[in-house]
C-alpha cells in the first residue's frame, strides 16, 4: 500500500491527548482513540470500488433478476423464496467470498516489512490501526449487503409472520394463498435472511482477518483462511471416521451435531430453521477471532512482515494440525481399502502404516510452505514433529483402542425405559422385505431383556476368535444353523448379505445410548439370542399387520414374492377390502401364536423368478394400502407369505372356497 507523503501527513491526528506507546525500539507518542477517522476515510476511498462491484453483484442477482422474471404465476415468488432461503448463487457467493476479499485487502500491507514500518510509524497505537482497518472492511462488506436487502423490500409481502418460534429463526410456513398460488416471502423472511447471512459473513470475516494478521503472503493467507474455517469440522468428522473404523458398534448419529461448527454447515443441515443459540455462538466466535487477531497484531514484529507465517506459535500449530489431519486421513483410507469385512476384530496395522509413512512427508511439505524455505531439518522443526508424535499417540490411545470400555458398555436393565431397534425382515418371511418399520420400540421388561441379551451376544462373539467366521464374508457356512436347507441358494445368499442393527436405549434419566452394528445374515441364522428376540410376544405384536393399520388395507391378491399377481384358472385371485382386512386379522392371530421360529426356514429366494419354490411357503398375498397421496415415502403395498402353521388363515380361505384354487395357481 504505497501512499504519498502528503496523504500520510493528512492522516496524522492532532497532538492533543498523546501518550508514549512502545514500538519495540524507542517509543512514539500516539493519541488514545478507538479508531482513526483519517485512516478510516483513507481505506474507504482506496477500496470503495470493490464495494461497488459487490453491490452490483447483489443488485443484479437480487432485484434485477426478480424484475426480469415474469410476474404472472409462481415465477417471481419462487425466485424470491430461493433468495431468502439462501439459495441464490450470487448472494451466497458474495456472503462467502466478499468477507475474504475485504479482510485480505484491508491488511495487504503486511506482505512487506517496509510498508508495515510506514504504517506503524504513524502516531497511532496498533490497536487503533487494527480496529480502524477492521471497521473499514466491515463497512465496505456490509454496505452492498444492506443495499440488496433494501432493494428487495418492495417485492416482499407485508407482515412479520413466523419469524421466531422454539428458539429458531424460521421461514414463513404460509407459502400459498387460498387459491393455491405461491405467495412472496414477507418482511420477516427477509429479516431472517439478512440476520443469518450477516452472521455468516461476520464469521468468515473474522477467520480471514486472523489469517491475514498471522501471514504475510496473499496466497498463504487464503490457504490459512480455508484452514481456520474447516479445521474444527474436519477434526470432528475425522474422529468419527476413526472411531467408526475401530470401535465395533460406534454410531455415526453424532455427525448430526456438526451444525454448530460453522454457519455454512448449519445452513446446509437445518435450512429454514436456524437455531438462535447457534447464531449467537457464531457471533461470539466471530468476535473472538477478531479479538485474537488484534492480540496477534499487537505482538507482530515488523521485521517478520512478508514471511509466509509471521508467528512461531502459528507455525507450530499449523504444521502439527496439518500433519495430524493428513496422516490420520491417509491411515484411515488405507485401513478402509484393506478392511473388507466387518470391523468386529479390527486390525490396526494398515492404519498405523499409513500414519507412519504419510506423516514425515506431510510434515516436511507443510514446514516448507509455512517457513518459506527448503531448510526444514532444524531443531525447532524436530521439536514440532515430537509434539505431533505425542498428540497422535494420545489420540490413537482413545480412538483406535477401546480403553474407555465403549464397546462393552450396555445399560443395566433397571436403567432402561425402552429400547428401539430396526426390524430385520429383509429376505425373510412373512414380509420378505416388502415393508420396513423405521424402528420397533420395546417397553416390556422381558422384551428389553431379550434385546439386551442379543446386544451382549454380539459383543461377546465379536471378541471371540471362535466366531470370527460369522464376521467375515469369506466363509458362509461356519457357525450357521444346522438346518438342511442351509445350503440352498436362498440361505447362502441371505447368509452373505449384511445389514445394520441399531440398539437405541431410552434411559429412565431421559438420556439415551446408541450402538450400531453391521452383521451378516449368517450371524442372525446362528444366533439363539436373536431367535428369542423375534419370538418375543411384544416384538411380534410390534411387527404385526395391526401396526400398519387394518383400515389402511384396500384390497389383497394372490402374489409372488415380488408382489406380482398370480392368476388362477379364472383370472386373478383378488380379495375385497372387507375380506382382505378379515384375512389380515387372522394372519396376525396366527403370527402371534406361532411356535419358536426357525429363521432358516423363513428365508426367501430373491434370485428365483418369483414363483414359490420353498416347501414351507404355501401362499403369498400382496396387500394394497390406502396412502395420503403425498410423496412422503409411504409404502403403497406389502407382501405377506404364509406357511402351514397359519391354521386360522388357511381355515378361513377353505371356508371361502379359495384355498385349493390359490394353492394350485401358486404351484403352476
Amino acid at each position: 500500500m504505497t501512499t504519498p507523503a502528503s496523504t500520510k501527513a493528512s492522516m496524522i491526528p492532532s497532538s492533543s491527548g498523546r501518550h508514549p506507546v512502545s514500538r519495540g525500539r524507542g517509543a512514539v507518542k500516539a493519541p488514545l482513540q478507538f479508531i482513526s477517522k483519517a485512516l478510516l476515510w483513507h481505506d474507504l476511498k482506496g477500496l470503495w470500488a470493490l464495494s461497488l462491484l459487490g453491490a452490483a453483484v447483489m443488485v443484479i442477482s437480487g432485484p434485477i433478476a426478480v424484475l426480469l422474471t415474469p410476474s404472472a404465476g409462481h415465477a417471481q415468488p419462487g425466485i424470491l423464496r430461493i433468495t431468502v432461503q439462501d439459495g441464490n448463487p450470487g448472494f451466497l457467493a458474495y456472503q462467502l467470498l466478499a468477507p475474504m476479499v475485504f479482510a485480505l485487502a484491508s491488511f495487504t500491507y503486511l506482505d512487506s516489512s517496509g510498508r508495515v514500518s510506514i504504517m506503524h510509524s504513524l502516531p497511532l497505537t496498533r490497536g487503533t490501526v487494527f480496529r480502524t482497518k477492521t471497521m473499514a472492511g466491515l463497512i465496505l462488506l456490509y454496505a452492498p449487503h444492506l443495499i440488496a436487502a433494501l432493494s428487495l423490500l418492495p417485492f416482499m409481502r407485508f407482515g412479520f409472520h413466523g419469524l421466531m418460534s422454539g428458539g429458531q429463526l424460521n421461514l414463513d410456513g404460509q407459502g400459498v394463498d387460498e387459491a393455491g398460488m405461491l405467495l412472496s416471502p414477507n418482511y420477516a423472511d427477509l429479516l431472517r435472511w439478512f440476520i443469518v447471512s450477516s452472521v455468516m459473513m461476520l464469521f468468515v470475516f473474522g477467520t480471514t482477518v486472523l489469517a491475514a494478521t498471522i501471514t504475510g503472503n496473499l496466497g498463504i493467507g487464503l490457504l490459512m483462511t480455508l484452514f481456520i474455517n474447516v479445521i474444527v469440522p474436519v477434526l470432528y468428522l475425522l474422529t468419527l471416521l476413526v472411531l467408526h473404523l475401530f470401535l465395533y458398534g460406534f454410531s455415526m448419529e453424532s455427525v448430526d451435531s456438526a451444525a454448530w461448527m460453522h454457519p455454512l454447515i448449519d445452513l446446509g443441515m437445518n435450512g429454514d430453521r436456524i437455531s438462535l443459540a447457534h447464531l449467537s455462538l457464531f457471533v461470539v466466535v466471530g468476535m473472538g477471532l477478531l479479538c485474537l487477531a488484534m492480540l496477534a497484531y499487537r505482538r507482530l514484529k515488523s521485521e517478520h512482515a512478508g514471511n509466509n507465517v509471521m508467528f512461531a506459535s502459528a507455525k507450530t500449530i499449523t504444521t502439527v494440525l496439518v500433519t495430524f489431519v493428513g496422516s490420520c486421513l491417509a491411515g484411515s483410507i488405507i485401513q478402509t481399502l484393506q478392511q473388507s469385512d466387518i470391523n468386529a476384530l479390527a486390525d490396526h496395522t494398515m492404519f498405523f502404516l499409513g500414519v507412519v509413512f504419510a506423516s514425515p512427508v506431510i510434515f516436511i511439505i507443510t514446514s516448507m510452505i509455512v517457513n518459506g524455505t527448503v531448510k526444514v531439518f532444524t531443531r525447532r522443526n524436530l521439536r514440532r514433529f515430537g509434539t505431533f508424535v505425542v498428540i497422535i499417540a494420545i489420540y490413537c490411545s482413545f480412538t483406535t483402542w477401546d480403553i474407555t470400555g465403549y464397546e462393552r458398555r450396555i445399560p443395566a436393565a433397571r436403567e432402561v425405559a425402552s429400547v428401539s431397534l430396526p426390524n430385520q425382515s429383509s429376505m425373510t418371511l412373512p414380509y420378505a422385505g416388502s415393508y420396513y418399520w423405521n424402528s420397533i420400540r420395546l417397553k416390556d421388561t422381558q422384551s428389553i431383556n431379550d434385546a439386551r441379551a442379543f446386544h451382549q451376544e454380539i459383543i461377546d462373539r465379536s471378541k471371540d476368535p471362535r466366531y470370527a467366521s460369522l464376521f467375515t464374508s469369506t466363509s458362509s457356512e461356519d457357525g450357521a444353523s444346522g438346518n438342511s436347507d442351509q445350503t440352498s441358494e436362498c440361505n447362502a445368499c441371505y447368509a452373505q448379505s449384511s445389514d445394520y442393527i441399531t440398539f437405541d436405549y431410552h434411559l429412565t434419566d431421559r438420556k439415551s445410548q446408541t450402538r450400531n452394528y453391521q452383521v451378516y445374515g449368517k450371524y442372525l441364522l446362528s444366533s439363539p439370542a436373536y431367535r428369542r428376540l423375534i419370538d418375543d410376544p411384544e416384538y411380534r405384536s410390534a411387527t404385526s399387520i395391526e401396526t400398519i393399520g387394518y383400515r389402511n388395507i384396500e384390497s389383497a391378491s394372490l402374489s409372488d414374492t415380488f408382489g406380482e399377481s398370480i392368476d388362477g384358472n379364472a383370472g386373478s385371485v383378488d380379495l375385497s377390502s372387507k375380506d382382505a382386512r378379515t384375512l389380515a386379522k387372522l394372519l396376525d392371530e396366527d403370527y402371534r401364536s406361532l411356535s419358536d421360529t426357525d429363521l432358516a426356514s423363513m428365508v426367501v429366494d430373491y434370485s428365483s423368478t418369483g414363483k414359490i419354490e420353498s416347501k414351507r411357503l404355501l401362499l403369498g398375498f400382496n396387500f394394497e394400502l390406502h396412502t395420503s397421496g403425498s410423496d412422503n415415502g409411504e409404502p403403497s403395498s406389502f407382501y405377506y407369505g404364509i406357511t402351514k402353521q397359519y391354521t386360522r388363515s388357511i381355515a378361513w380361505l377353505k371356508a371361502q372356497g379359495l384355498y385349493d384354487t390359490m394353492v394350485a395357481a401358486s404351484m403352476k
